[in-house]
């Protein structure tokens, strides 16, 4: 009787290690997928990070360029209104030549 009752303990518990075997396994295979997961998203961030930088870059580069047109813009606007004075200087000088 007893070694009855010990064979299926002994099976019982052979049962139960297969189980905690099995759970152990699915942990690790979880585990490595979530590590595979991790590194991807690693990838991504670096590869939007690098995408940030490189529109910063652009940025800057198109802001240098809009302050160096806008610097143009005004030295073309004050030489216009040089043109302008001059013009209408002159204008006034011819005009005493008028007959």
């Amino acid at each position: 009787m007893y070694v009855k009752e010990a064979g299926e303990s002994i099976e019982q518990l052979k049962a139960k290690i297969e189980e905690i075997s099995k759970m152990t396994t699915d942990l690790a295979a979880t585990a490595e997928e979530q590590i595979g997961a991790t590194e991807e998203v690693g990838a991504a961030i670096d590869r939007v990070t690098k995408n940030i930088q490189e529109v910063e870059q652009d940025i800057s580069e198109m802001a240098e360029q809009v302050a160096f047109q806008a610097k143009e813009i005004n030295e073309v606007k004050n030489f216009a209104g040089e043109l302008a004075s001059a013009v209408a200087e002159l204008d006034n000088y011819l005009r005493k030549f008028q007959i």
